[in-house]
């Protein structure tokens, strides 16, 4: 209890910090390093506001840290010296305070990596023996893979675990087992938010299989009309929203249209319209609503 109050407190001295941030000018390229180590990774969406405010363009910044942190941890580099060294080649322009930053996030991201790599590819096995299949695939406890841009869970590296299920069971028992999941999730009661999760998961199917042919899937999936109805009838349970209105980011009405431009994705790049159900089944769907 006491960790959690302590972690709480952290958290709102943390926000009013980069809050307090709005109007300080900054001094160099040094200056936005340090902010983007201190609070990106906890509060990525108050990092996002603070670039705007400062008339700098977000996805430029962000993309140019996330490369430069990608190029330390990638290195295989642990200590500070070492990062140093290469740095000076790549870039001399960092300061010594924030290689501090850096060695710290290093070693926070392999350690990341080394759990993610031990257990990832079982987890959906482990799920599967369980009875844990909604957990798995919505993120809750164990499951929970924080996705780095927004703190959320990340649906990418849970489908791992279902690749790592593809791996010893093969193509065909995945996507049976995988399909079987969906239809008894969408039976159940689910918030947009975890509705957009499992999108993710069909999203990253369809475009692996039709886009990257060394995917691993060998098995072409068009999505089965009953699992169509299904996705329909829960996508048609959410409050319609303008796809024209801005809205602020990780609210309802911003996950529905992230939703919403989801099924406009997949529809443009693999040619399945998860939308479009046959005249029979939209017959039957609207006496169901009835």
């Amino acid at each position: 209890m006491l960790i959690r109050i302590v972690r709480i407190i952290n958290g709102i001295i943390r926000i009013k910090r980069i809050q307090d941030r709005k109007n300080q000018s900054l001094k160099s390229r040094n200056d936005l390093l340090s902010i983007y180590l201190d609070d990106y990774f906890e509060y990525s969406h108050l990092f996002r506001e603070f670039l705007l405010q400062n008339n700098f363009a977000p996805e430029v910044i962000i993309s140019e840290f996330n490369k430069l942190i990608d190029f330390f941890t990638k290195s295989g580099k642990m200590k500070k010296d070492d990062l140093v060294e290469i740095g000076k080649l790549e870039y001399k322009w960092i300061s010594d305070s924030n290689y501090n930053k850096i060695h710290s996030r290093v070693l926070h991201d392999n350690k990341e990596n080394i759990s993610f790599n031990d257990n990832i590819y079982l987890s959906y096995e482990e799920a599967k023996q369980n009875n844990e299949q909604r957990l798995f695939y919505l993120g809750k406890g164990k499951y929970f893979h924080r996705e780095h841009d927004w703190g959320t869970h990340s649906t990418s590296r849970s489908f791992c675990g279902l690749m790592g299920y593809l791996e010893k069971f093969g193509n065909k028992e995945m996507l049976n087992s995988f399909k079987e999941d969906l239809k008894n999730i969408l039976e159940q009661d689910l918030t947009i938010s975890e509705f957009l999760s499992l999108i993710n998961y069909v999203w990253i199917y369809l475009v692996r299989y039709y886009e990257n042919e060394n995917s691993g899937l060998t098995l072409e999936w068009r999505v089965e009309e009953y699992l169509r109805v299904l996705i329909v009838k829960k996508f048609d349970s959410f409050p319609k929203v303008s796809m024209e209105t801005k809205y602020e980011q990780l609210t309802d009405e911003w996950i529905y249209q992230q939703v919403s431009s989801k099924f406009e994705i997949i529809r443009n790049r693999t040619g399945i319209d998860i939308l479009s159900i046959s005249k029979k089944n939209d017959i039957e769907y609207i006496d169901l609503k009835k």
